[in-house]
Formats: structure tokens, sequence, C-alpha cells
């Protein structure tokens, strides 16, 4: 099961210039000077350490810590 701390830690592999540990798990990846190949990034992380698929039209289903546990939650059920 995907954690909020596994994010962040991807997070900080992925994204080298922001601090995963302060971000808010409500925190727009946007807000957070993350952008979109950031993003997909992480996913593409996220999908290769822990079977996270996020197919393109769910995209904005994922754009916080929060989000992506939710989706991931989603997905489990």
């Amino acid at each position: 099961m995907l954690k909020e701390d596994d994010i962040r830690r991807v997070i900080a592999e992925v994204v080298r210039n922001v601090d995963a540990t302060q971000l808010s798990a409500d925190c727009e990846f946007a807000d957070s000077n993350i952008d979109s190949l950031d993003h997909w990034s992480i996913l593409l992380a996220l999908q290769e350490q822990f079977g996270l698929v996020v197919p393109d039209e769910d995209l904005e289903q994922t754009t916080s810590i929060e989000k992506i546990l939710t989706y991931a939650a989603g997905q489990k059920a």
C-alpha cells in the first residue's frame, strides 16, 4: 500500500529543487514549483516502484500528495 512517506521519498529523488519534507499533503504541485515534467517523472517513479498506473485522462487527479493517495486507494478498491 502506497503511503505518504513513499510519495515524499519519490518527490525528493525526482525533484531536486523542492524539499519534499516541507510540502503539505494538500499543496498542489504547481504551487510548489513542481512543473508538469516533474509531475510525470514522479508518476513514472511511482509506477515503477509501486505499480501505480495513472492514465493521461486522470492526471488532474494526481496533482498533490493527498490526491495521489486518494487515487491509489481508489485503484486498489
